[in-house]
This record gives C-alpha cells, sequence and structure tokens, in this order.
C-alpha cells in the first residue's frame, strides 16, 4: 500500500498533512455571544478537541485538532462515526464512508452549550 500524503491550510495559516485514505477537516463553535438582539455577530472559532474514528463499536483512528480546530486521521477504507470529545461543548456525531484512495472532509460544528 502506497501512502499519500495532502495539505490541508488552516485558519491559524498552517498546514495539516494527511494522509489518503482517511478524513480531514475542522472543528468549530461559536463564541459566547453578546446580548440578544446585539448588532455585534457571533463569530466561530476553532476548537482543540479529542476526535474519533468509530468502527464496529471500536475506535479505529484517534487524532487531536490544533488551536484552529484542523485535524486529520488516516483511516483504511469503509464507514466510520467521527465522535468529537471537546470539553464544555456539544458536538454532533457524524458517519462517514471513506473509500479506497480517497480523503474525505468532515468538518464539525460545535454548540457551546453541553
Amino acid at each position: 500500500m502506497t501512502a499519500v500524503a495532502a495539505a490541508v491550510g488552516s485558519a491559524a495559516g498552517a498546514a495539516i498533512n494527511h494522509p489518503v485514505p482517511g478524513i480531514y477537516g475542522q472543528i468549530t463553535a461559536q463564541q459566547s455571544c453578546p446580548v440578544v438582539g446585539s448588532v455585534v455577530p457571533c463569530r466561530e472559532h476553532g476548537l482543540a478537541a479529542t476526535v474519533e474514528a468509530i468502527r464496529h463499536t471500536q475506535v479505529a483512528g484517534t487524532a487531536h485538532s490544533n488551536s484552529a480546530g484542523d485535524y486529520a486521521m488516516g483511516l483504511q477504507p469503509g464507514q466510520y462515526t467521527i465522535v468529537v470529545d471537546a470539553r464544555s461543548t456539544h458536538c454532533p456525531k457524524r458517519t462517514v464512508t471513506v473509500g479506497k484512495s480517497q480523503s474525505v472532509q468532515v468538518n464539525i460544528h460545535c454548540s457551546s452549550i453541553r
């Protein structure tokens, strides 16, 4: 098997190399919003978190997102449930299928209420 790497840009300007096949993406959450009705918008920010790929009830891979929220994980082809553990936030689970020689983008937006 030949490993292939690609670069992903981040909000912080750095690049993350990730293997193919696999997944990559960004974990984000909204900052605490100002008073309801305020003109100041809520802004999203990257979230440092642990990202796990679950296959057949087993952890098949683990990655840690950087402070910009960027992560990447090499995985064998197959279907996975992506689970994010980020303190004080609730992050939805995502189901993704990774094909042979495919890198799939999986961005996850977390809520600030857990």
